[in-house]
């Protein structure tokens, strides 16, 4: 991302063996190693961003969906997601506004494009997006789902 002119700097909150590596080995002035937070900080924590990065395994065939994905969107943040090439987040989610997903393409092509999902303004106030993938991704509506599909099966 830096690559392509953006000046981007990235908070890395974790904790652990990797996390504890990575703090130890990088000499970059443009990272921000942060300790885990309780969840509720970690909510509030994430408006200070302008967005979130998904990073998964390219090496897995099977599709995931981090869930850090939709706390991103609910805290009204853009996503990047650099993710499998079997993952099918993209056509869950359904906005190019809010989300970008990059198959760990770095092309000259596939930064481009990144570099134009970011620098594209977004504004976090047009809510009415956002609250739609809220609802439609919310822990409530994957319990009414569920509950469906149980009584179906009964």
């Amino acid at each position: 991302i830096r690559g392509v002119g953006l000046d981007v700097r990235l908070t890395v909150m974790s904790s652990g063996g990797i996390y504890e590596k990575m703090k130890e080995e990088s000499n970059h002035d443009w990272i921000l190693f942060k300790d885990r937070l309780p969840r509720s900080e970690y909510i509030s924590y994430l408006e200070n961003f302008d967005f979130g990065l998904v990073v998964t395994d390219g090496s897995v065939n099977l599709p995931t969906f981090p869930s850090k994905t939709l706390e991103y969107i609910a805290s009204g943040l853009k996503v990047v997601c650099f993710i499998e090439e079997a993952s099918d987040i993209a056509e869950s989610i359904n906005s190019r506004r809010i989300l970008h997903c990059n198959k760990f393409d770095s092309s000259p092509g596939g930064l481009r494009e990144l570099q134009s999902f970011l620098s594209d303004e977004f504004n976090k106030s047009d809510v009415e997006e956002i609250l739609e993938l809220r609802a439609r991704f919310s822990v409530k509506a994957a319990a009414v789902e569920l509950l469906k599909i149980a009584s179906i099966k009964s």
